[in-house]
């Protein structure tokens, strides 16, 4: 899959119904290997609650994580989002590996929360062992936009 953009959330931004990316609260849930959110992303999920089956991290010490120092930058034709590194604290063993990282703009619940992108790379599929899983977002940034 590598890393995956949303659609919906892409054509709101082309569309200007976007705030900036340093100025929202984006955060980031782990989802295993169960997920649809490929298949639901293609049907053009916007939400999370669009997810038909989100299949989300169940291993100890679990929590989703609100990302900072949100930056975006033009690479060439791209347009980047880069955040700092960030952990998830001693995450146990889930039920199934860690896919990967879903990105959402908070929105307070799952019916309100929009769906920004998916990263597969840096560490996934990984099972939890008890230690930090730090997330090393790469130089280039943790998710391209257009």
């Amino acid at each position: 899959m590598a890393n995956l953009p949303f659609r919906q959330y892409k054509l709101r931004i082309a569309n200007g119904d976007q705030t900036g990316f340093d100025t929202i609260d984006i955060r980031a849930m782990i989802v295993m290997t169960n997920s649809t959110f490929v298949a639901d992303e293609a049907a053009g999920a916007v939400f999370e609650s669009d997810i038909a089956t989100l299949d989300e991290y169940d291993g100890t010490s679990y929590a989703r994580q609100t990302l900072g120092a949100t930056t975006v930058a033009l690479n060439g034709a791209n347009a980047e989002v880069d955040v700092a590194d960030f952990t998830f604290p001693t995450l146990g063993a889930g039920t199934r590996q860690g896919m990967a990282l879903i990105l959402y703009e908070h929105g307070g619940s799952a019916a309100t929360n929009r769906i920004i992108g998916a990263v597969d790379t840096g560490g996934f599929p990984f099972t939890g062992t008890g230690v930090d899983k730090v997330v090393q977002v790469n130089a280039l940034g943790l998710l391209r936009i257009l």
